[in-house]
């Protein structure tokens, strides 16, 4: 598992509902990369550069911010950004991004009046905005003249001089604009930052498994711990089931990353107090279908992709959206399942309250009798519940000091 196929993957994700910003993220990491080496960035500095751009909206969690994502003047420190670099700064292998990302809408002359200086953010500003004043739905030759006077009016203003006139020359190349009109943007840009040395060790796995947990479960109050209490009870079931540390291993980073496709959700969904029309409730229902997508473009990643995906499958063929069913939902998978109807279970949501002990015990017993899950899984689940519930409160309690923290230092970024 590569550091840039994750990123990649998620940047995959942030691009998925809104149509207009379709691919945005991996034009937006393409156009940096030409314009980095048109500056003469080193090598480092390009990888720097690229990773931030696959995620620099990770931020955002309204539909309203997307919308106003593609007016072209948006200026300013921006909310999403100042979430994005906070939470960038729980991860060790991606806390040098924070920086990066946070100041990505900063206009230049609020930082600087040497025409020669600039930094990464001001290149991934200037690119963003680029790949935003291209209209997808017309002729992309026609419009670069028009394109280039709108860039060429800001220099010294939203954008650095000098980085106006490399992209001036650059705009000159016409392989440049038809690379942006490639579907293999992803997999030139593979070829250059697909490092061996970049692939992740377990550990690091686990710590970028992590934050894009909290990309997810930090847009609501109500599943700020859900993604980590997941991962916590699926690995203590597994490890009370006496499975060994590689089948641990998987089901704690499927238990992570099991919501990732609900990043196609904006909070309005998430936590609406109320029914969900048809096409809220299509979107809900079809966010397994993306984790699977994005876990498998993460790379090595095969069953773990299966188990995190089939957490709404059932025995019977019931679930969604695969309706799998018998051996096909395999014991991995339905631990994964179940560890996130308890936690489910034991959260509060905008529509209603936690629930207690006695209900889970409920639930749990109505699927065994039913056959919707290993009468062997829940008989044993039901004797360990009072552990679980002990787990998931102790992560509970975690999660929220983290949930605290990015709240606090991302806001204090605004003042």
């Amino acid at each position: 598992m590569y550091l840039f196929d994750t990123l990649g993957a998620l940047a995959s994700a942030l691009d998925l509902v809104e149509n207009d910003l379709y691919d945005h993220h991996h034009r937006v990491a393409y156009i940096s990369y030409r314009l980095g080496r048109e500056a003469g960035l080193d090598n480092e500095q390009l990888s720097s550069l690229v990773y931030a751009a696959l995620i620099h909206d990770v931020g955002v969690i309204t539909k309203k911010e997307k919308e106003d994502l593609l007016e072209f003047n948006v200026g300013g420190t921006q909310q999403h950004a100042a979430r994005g670099a906070a939470l960038l700064s729980f991860v060790p292998e991606l806390a040098t991004l924070a920086q990066v990302v946070w100041h990505h809408h900063r206009y230049w002359h609020t930082n600087y009046s040497n025409e020669g200086s600039f930094d990464l953010s001001d290149i991934l500003h200037l690119a963003d905005r680029i790949e935003v004043v291209i209209d997808w739905q017309k002729d992309l030759f026609e419009q670069v003249p028009a394109n280039r006077e709108l860039i060429m009016k800001q220099s010294g203003v939203m954008f650095a001089p000098e980085l106006v006139k490399h992209f001036m020359a650059l705009s000159e190349d016409m392989g440049f604009w038809q690379a942006l009109k490639s579907v293999n943007i992803m997999e030139w840009l593979s070829r250059v930052f697909r490092k061996e040395a970049e692939y992740l060790s377990e550990e690091s796995i686990i710590s970028v498994a992590r934050f894009a947990a909290y990309a997810v479960d930090f847009r609501s109050q109500y599943t700020f711990a859900h993604s980590s209490g997941v991962s916590s009870l699926a690995e203590y079931i597994g490890r009370q089931l006496g499975w060994d540390e590689k089948r641990l291993f998987k089901i704690k980073i499927a238990g992570l990353l099991h919501d990732v496709g609900k990043l196609i959700l904006p909070k309005e969904i998430i936590e609406k107090n109320g029914p969900l029309n048809a096409r809220e409730l299509s979107l809900v229902q079809a966010h397994p279908f993306y984790t699977g997508i994005l876990v498998k473009q993460m790379g090595d990643m095969e069953e773990v992709h299966e188990y995190a995906s089939y957490h709404h499958e059932r025995l019977d063929g019931s679930g969604y959206p695969f309706h799998i069913e018998g051996d096909k939902f395999t014991k991995e998978a339905q631990v994964v399942a179940l560890a996130d109807i308890i936690c489910a279970l034991l959260e509060d949501r905008a529509y209603r309250p936690r629930k207690g002990h006695n209900y889970v015990v409920g639930i749990l017993e109505e699927y065994g009798e039913n056959r919707v899950f290993s009468e062997e899984l829940t008989d044993y689940i039901l004797k360990s519940l009072d552990a679980l519930i002990e787990i998931h409160q102790q992560v509970e309690q975690d999660a929220m000091k983290d949930y605290m923290v990015w709240n606090k230092s991302f806001r204090q970024e605004l003042k």
